[in-house]
């Protein structure tokens, strides 16, 4: 693979990371009061981003990348950092959406992997019904059951991956801060994957085997817990974001596999967008849930 080939594919990897990760704290610059903002949005922008090398490993790396920035606040269609979407049925409390998400590639090298294949990037997509349990003009309190299938893709080939359910309860708060827009959040994440999911990261077959690396295989179901928390800023023609979060492996049905070094995992990032363009008209109504 070339640099170039390298580079893209790292930045599309990390601006999903980013997103989801932390959705609110990437850059959408959406909120509750939908008419305060215009109908679109062009930019770009750039994020620092510390993660580990996959969950469950010792190794942490740390990606420097740029992105596109593009919102469109529709009443129907909408792009923003849930992704892009269509909101298939909704009532005042419910929505039925496309849900896309998406994990970086892992470089085995240097990690429990070593000598194993390396990790391809892996896009995820699915549907997901949000229901909003709280929602005032400041608050809202939202739980979210996405259900997605995961493809691995690299320069030769397209690979099955497997589904994930990750249900969400997503609290966001409009604050104030020095007259300007503050947005803070915070997500609740508990994972189940299926077994043919956690066999692509956790199994060691055979011919993978070391003497400290027993042959392994994972089971389906539940993956681990996820807590984030994290601010958004919106200040003129830019918008800045910061999270940290944390996951938890403790009961993951891979928990027990040899390339698992530790159980608990650290991340977080920093966003900053540049907002070039945008529409005269506005957005006609509230956010997604």
């Amino acid at each position: 693979m070339t640099p170039c080939h390298e580079l893209r594919r790292l930045a599309i990897a990390s601006s999903l990371c980013l997103s989801g990760l932390s959705a609110w704290a990437a850059g959408s610059g959406a909120n509750p009061t939908g008419p305060d903002l215009p109908l679109w949005e062009l930019g770009a922008g750039a994020g620092l981003l510390a993660t580990p090398a996959y969950l469950g490993s010792r190794v942490t790396r740390t990606y420097a990348v740029p992105w596109p920035y593009a919102v469109y606040r529709g009443d129907i269609l909408h792009a923003n950092r849930e992704g892009v979407g269509l909101q298939l049925n909704e009532t005042p409390r419910t929505e039925l959406d496309l849900s896309f998400s998406g994990t970086l590639p892992v470089d085995s090298a240097d990690t429990e992997r070593a000598g194993m294949h390396d990790l391809p990037l892996a896009l995820e997509s699915g549907v997901v019904y949000a229901i909003a349990l709280h929602r005032t003009a400041g608050d809202r309190l939202s739980l979210r059951l996405p259900l997605r299938y995961a493809t691995g893709i690299d320069h030769r080939h397209l690979m099955a991956i497997g589904w994930i359910a990750d249900p969400t309860l997503r609290w966001t708060r409009q604050l104030q801060w020095a007259g300007q827009s503050l947005e803070w959040g915070l997500d609740l994440t508990v994972k189940f994957q299926d077994s043919r999911y956690n066999n692509f990261y956790y199994r060691v077959r055979d011919d993978e085997v070391t003497p400290d690396r027993p042959a392994y295989q994972a089971r389906g179901g539940y993956a681990g817990a996820t807590l984030n928390t994290g601010v958004l800023l919106r200040r003129g023609a830019w918008v800045g974001g910061a999270f940290v979060g944390l996951s938890q492996l403790g009961g993951a049905r891979f928990a027990d596999s040899p390339l698992v070094s530790q159980r608990s995992n650290w991340f977080g990032g920093l966003a900053l967008t540049w907002v070039f363009e945008q529409s005269e008209a506005r957005a006609s109504g509230p956010a997604p849930l």
